[in-house]
């Protein structure tokens, strides 16, 4: 079965302690929100090599990643397009042992 729409797509990612998790965009996107999705803690990080470059989102909560479209094409072309897909967008680990994270929403 097929996304019911093309611009809001909802992925799920399984997430350990162990290792950092390549969070990639699963359509066309400006805006998406990464949460929890099994009520554990985990963390982001746009440089998983870098101690400094990460977040901790808390259980229940979740990060919004939001941006400005590089230009508005008049077709909604990829060329106004932050992300595409397939995209890396973010690392995400566990904070313990074994979770899920998901994309809830993504768009224009």
């Amino acid at each position: 079965m097929a996304d019911a729409n093309a611009f809001v797509v909802f992925r799920r990612w399984a997430v350990t302690n162990a290792e950092w998790m390549p969070i990639c965009a699963p359509c066309l996107c400006n805006t998406f929100v990464l949460s929890e999705a099994n009520g554990k803690a985990f963390k982001i990080s746009s440089d998983p090599a870098n101690p400094d470059a990460w977040q901790q989102i808390e259980a229940g909560n979740g990060y919004e990643f939001a941006w400005a479209p590089r230009a508005l094409p008049q077709n909604l072309s990829s060329s106004g397009i932050r992300f595409n897909p397939g995209d890396t967008i973010c690392y995400a680990q566990a904070i313990d042992g074994t979770g899920a994270v998901v994309i809830c929403n993504c768009g224009l």
